[in-house]
């Protein structure tokens, strides 16, 4: 019942670090859709997950490790 503006990557960052989820956990959410630099391994695990092109998952494998 409630409208909130943003992306869902947007939303579930914010939604989590209200909540105090590990800063690794909220970048996660909110890279997973993103090129930028990866900053842990979690956040490449949570992309990964979410991969539905295979070539677009290696390249921004190969982007975020090379």
């Amino acid at each position: 019942d409630h409208e909130t503006e943003g992306t869902h990557t947007q939303i579930g960052s914010d939604v989590a670090q209200k909540y105090g989820e590990n800063p690794k956990v909220v970048h996660a959410i909110g890279y997973h859709h993103s090129d930028s630099v990866a900053e842990s391994a979690i956040s490449v695990l949570v992309q990964a997950a979410d991969c539905r092109d295979v070539r677009l998952c290696v390249r921004v494998a190969w982007n975020a490790n090379g």
